[in-house]
């Protein structure tokens, strides 16, 4: 008789316990829903172990309240909590919003995950490439190939720059399968990779001989503008081997089809 009183007592408790908790849940998405941001972050902060959707009720008030470092001290406790018991709606929102953040690369590479999905994946990248980690960065662009077409794939690209050789190679590789609509937008993208990064002489040559490739291609050399910054970055790619007498010699040509260019005219100056 006894074991069954204690059994039932104890199964009160339990009820009891999950009515409070369910009660104060409630209670404090209430608050929320009225703009109480304050008050829900002070009655989150007065608990000994908050749950995990505490923490993101809490940062979601302090998103509210314009306090983001705040906001990011609870995303970060969420995501450095057990994932499996995780809601997908709750992580799904506390991975983006610590995206926003621009958290430090440290705290970055510590709690997202490449099954966070695309966007994870794109701020794993950048963080790897501005640590200097390029064997990450990689197998992040690896992740990455699946899901964005090759124009999203090097924008992504020149907002870290990975090593230049494997951007080269990414370029060579569309080439092989590229269709007629992204002629353009490919050289475009080509003109700005001669232009803005740097490379070492192996990778220039190979360079070179990408857009020799090019020139074989009616779609650019029948067409002023298309040619014009096609030779516009050849000169380019000379300019990096060093070699100015050649590289101005092709800026002049492109300028002669194309003299509305104004980095052209720069250039010549």
């Amino acid at each position: 008789m006894d074991n069954i009183k204690g059994h039932a007592f104890s199964l009160f408790l339990s009820s009891l316990v999950f009515i409070l908790l369910v009660s104060s849940c409630s209670d404090l998405k209430s608050a929320y829903d009225k703009g109480n941001y304050s008050q829900v972050v002070t009655r989150i902060s007065k608990k000994k172990n908050p749950s995990q959707s505490d923490l993101i009720l809490k940062a979601k008030s302090y998103f509210a309240l314009g306090e983001q470092d705040k906001a990011l001290e609870s995303l970060l406790l969420y995501l450095m909590s057990d994932e499996s018991t995780q809601t997908p709606e709750d992580r799904s929102f506390a991975v983006n919003a610590f995206i926003s953040l621009d958290a430090p690369d440290s705290l970055v590479q510590m709690v997202l995950k490449p099954e966070d999905g695309v966007e994870a994946q794109k701020a794993l990248y950048r963080s790897y490439c501005r640590t200097g980690d390029n064997e990450n960065a990689r197998n992040m662009l690896s992740y990455l190939s699946g899901h964005l077409d090759f124009t999203s794939y090097i924008d992504l690209m020149f907002s870290a720059p990975v090593d230049p050789d494997f951007m080269l190679e990414t370029f060579a590789a569309w080439y092989t399968t590229i269709d007629e609509q992204e002629l353009d937008s490919y050289l475009s993208l080509l003109c700005r990779f001669s232009r803005e990064i740097g490379m070492g002489e192996v990778t220039a040559k190979k360079f070179l001989s990408l857009t020799d490739v090019l020139m074989n291609n009616s779609h650019y050399t029948e067409n002023d503008i298309s040619l014009s910054m096609l030779l516009k970055t050849k000169g380019n790619i000379l300019e990096k081997l060093y070699d100015k007498v050649n590289a101005r010699i092709y800026w002049t040509q492109a300028f002669r089809l194309n003299p509305d260019d104004e980095e052209l005219k720069g250039r010549l100056q």
